[in-house]
């Protein structure tokens, strides 16, 4: 639908072309929107005509998009493919409106996963330059497998055990070169009642957490210590009790898989912390974020850190045997 000048530096740039109706991004729909006197198009936001749909949802319009507005299309194609049927926008009588009046319905997609809420909701953002780049969406942890997401939790939380003052005074080195998290480490701790709740040992099966206070005490309300056990608990998977290997499966996977039941938000509310406070160029960030670029509202996307907002992640209840 879009055509780039190949080998122009302004390869990332296309005109307003053609797409279907209600499968476009704002931006698109905006450059096309007709004056009142000529039935042209315009690229001047004042030249346009006075519409509550377009007046109400201001936009930075001009005659070339990037291709950030097939990242808009591809977030609703990746909407219908999980939730079969239906549209991030409604009904298709309703979704040109609801593009343009920046009301898109994304709280289905909590029944699929926390992952696929910060993806997908992350792709339909009104602003262009806030929308992930094509190789950032083949990153995001929606894509991760079990043993990458474990991987990652585990790494954070021995960043966290390294940055901590008592860490740093008995010089405890974190394994994965200098850190850059220091102080903002605590961060993580934001919002703790809403990722694993005031008491998480209580959502987990008590033959996993039997004696896990026999050589350190454990907060049942702290992110930082809910990471600390599962970490624990992965490296030394071979000494628990038989019954619960045979519940959870292989090391991996298995005791990944359940956590993420148990604590749906864990890893989001990780990654977004890693996201949005740690250095571009710290071992972790580059580890798993090796071409993700911050954005500023007010600068665009830079490699800086960032006070950006995200909508919470609407969680279903989980039911605790």
């Amino acid at each position: 639908s879009f055509h780039g000048n190949g080998g122009s530096e302004s390869s990332n740039v296309v005109g307003p072309g053609p797409g279907s109706v209600g499968w476009q991004s704002p931006e698109v729909m905006a450059a096309r929107w007709p004056s009142a006197d000529t039935g042209s198009v315009k690229s001047d936001a004042s030249s346009r005509p006075e519409n509550p749909i377009v007046d109400g949802s201001p936009l930075d319009v001009t005659n070339r998009t990037s291709r950030s507005v097939d990242i808009f299309s591809l977030g609703c194609i990746f909407y219908c493919t999980l939730i079969p049927g239906q549209h991030p926008f409604g009904e298709w009588f309703e979704r040109e409106a609801n593009i343009m009046r920046n009301k898109p319905s994304t709280e289905k997609l909590a029944q699929v996963s926390a992952y696929a809420h910060d993806l997908i909701s992350s792709m339909l953002s009104r602003d262009p330059k806030a929308r992930p780049t094509a190789k950032v969406i083949c990153e995001h942890p929606f894509f991760w497998s079990a043993s990458k997401r474990l991987a990652f939790l585990c790494d954070l939380s021995d960043r966290i055990e390294s940055d901590t003052p008592a860490a740093q005074e008995n010089g405890q080195e974190n394994g994965m070169g200098q850190s850059t998290f220091g102080a903002q480490a605590f961060v993580i701790e934001r919002n703790a009642a809403d990722v694993v709740g005031t008491a998480w040992d209580a959502k987990l099966d008590p033959d996993l957490i039997n004696n896990v206070g026999r050589f350190r005490s454990y907060d049942p309300s702290s992110v930082r210590d809910c990471l600390r056990l599962l970490r624990n608990k992965h490296h030394h998977y071979d000494e628990l009790p038989t019954v619960v290997k045979e519940r959870l499966g292989s090391s991996s996977e298995g005791l990944m898989n359940y956590f993420d039941q148990q604590f749906p938000r864990l890893l989001m509310h990780c990654y977004g912390v890693c996201r949005d406070f740690m250095s571009l160029d710290d071992p972790i960030m580059e580890k798993y974020f090796a071409h993700f670029v911050r954005f500023t509202p007010s600068k665009g996307c830079q490699p800086l850190l960032s006070n950006i907002q995200r909508p919470p992640i609407p969680i279903p209840e989980v039911e605790v045997d």
